[in-house]
């Protein structure tokens, strides 16, 4: 609730500051016919400064798109994310957990290559489901992120990296890093500028 509150209020400002810009680029071309300020009657002057304001107005709306674009695109990964999360805590809390082996060791790594190969129970066949799930979602999220020219250095999860004791905190933080991206930007500086989401 309180990010959709955030997100209308830049938006909002956004546009006003759009119209603003349309509005101050108006002034030259009115002020040439209602005060006598030489330069601000000049045909170049009037004109440059309007075609200036329609391309930053123009600008302006074209990086709103693109923004959009983005987080629409990743707000699509963090709801891949989420239901990963469900697949993960359905089988912690069906299976018990930590998972075990045939011979009672303890499965601290429960999404590597060779759970199978050691031990054939469902607990550790429905993980290895999972773990195919999460690769193909990492797969998923490079592509779009490097299409929206977004650096996921620090983002991706491997499920070498999952740890039976800390699995669930470590997806839900990667949840939260893929929201973090989702949002728009804070500011209408960050709006305007290609800083954060690079095309």
């Amino acid at each position: 609730m309180l990010d959709n509150i955030r997100t209308y209020i830049a938006r909002f400002f956004g546009d006003l500051g759009t119209l603003l810009i349309g509005g101050v680029a108006l002034i030259p071309l009115a002020y040439g016919y209602i005060g006598d300020l030489r330069w601000l009657t000049a045909p170049s002057v009037k004109w440059g400064t309007l075609a200036i304001g329609f391309v930053l107005a123009s600008y302006r709306i074209w990086r709103r798109a693109e923004v959009a674009r983005t987080t629409d695109s990743v707000a699509v990964l963090v709801a891949d994310a989420e239901q990963i999360e469900f697949h993960i805590r359905s089988v912690t809390e069906f299976f018990g957990w930590p998972l075990t082996f045939s011979n009672g060791e303890r499965v601290m790594q429960p999404f590597v290559h060779r759970v199978l190969a050691q031990d054939a129970s469902p607990g550790l066949f429905v993980l290895e489901q999972v773990r195919v799930r999460i690769e193909d979602h990492r797969d998923l999220v490079v592509r779009i992120l490097t299409e929206h020219g977004v650096n996921n250095t620090g983002i991706m999860v491997s499920p070498d990296q999952l740890f039976a004791e800390t699995v669930l905190f470590t997806w839900r933080d990667y949840i939260e890093r893929l929201r973090t991206i989702a949002r728009p930007p804070p500011s209408l500086f960050q709006d305007w500028t290609t800083q954060r989401y690079q095309r």
